[in-house]
This record gives structure tokens, sequence and C-alpha cells, in this order.
């Protein structure tokens, strides 16, 4: 079961799958809710976006196939980071995986700049 969060309701459009989620947050090894505000915060200024953030690489790519970017969780405390269903970097460290979700949308040409407030 998917569980679409409305995180925005023009920009970043967000999955997460309850059984993984059961798997990483109960285990410590993969907080989702902290990496769903944190990529909200990153990029959700940017239109028509959509990132999936999954809970595991098990059921994740499939799960996320109307995203543009995918955030899948790969084991304890790294990423897989995909382009669609193209995977891009395997086995990211879950410190440096948001700002290499940036570099890549940077690196398309889907970033831009946030709005000063």
């Amino acid at each position: 079961m998917i569980m679409t969060l409305p995180l925005t309701t023009r920009l970043l459009h967000i999955g997460e799958i309850n059984a993984a989620r059961r798997v990483y947050v109960d285990n410590g090894l993969y907080a989702l809710s902290p990496v769903l505000e944190e990529i909200k915060a990153a990029a959700g200024h940017i239109p028509g976006l959509k990132i999936a953030v999954m809970g595991c690489i098990v059921n994740g790519p499939g799960e996320m196939a109307d995203a543009d970017y995918g955030y899948v969780g790969a084991g304890p405390g790294l990423i897989t980071l995909y382009r669609g269903r193209e995977v891009v970097r395997r086995n990211v460290p879950q410190s440096e995986a948001l700002e290499v979700l940036v570099e890549l949308l940077k690196a398309d040409g889907v970033w831009t700049a946030p709005k000063s407030q």
C-alpha cells in the first residue's frame, strides 16, 4: 500500500511504503519522516517535480514508477538515487544523499533557485 503525502499541492509528491517504513524506522536504519522534510525543504520550490522517497530497495523502484526521481533506502545508512526508473547512484551514504540529489537535479537542468523570502 502506498500513502501519498500531500506535502504541497503544487510541487512535491512523495510516496511512502508502509511495510518499508516499519522495517527501517522501527529498527532505526532509515528515518523517513525527517528525510521527507529535508527533501521538501530542499526541492519543494521546483514546479511539477515528483520525488519518490521509498523505504526499501525491494518494492521501492516499482512503486515509484511515476516519479521523476527516487530516493530509496538500500541498507542501513545507504541510499540509491534514481532518475525515473534508472539507477543513477548506488549506496550513497545517507548523510550525503540529499546533496547528491540536488547535484543531480542541477546537472539535469531541473534545479531552480528558491525565491528569496
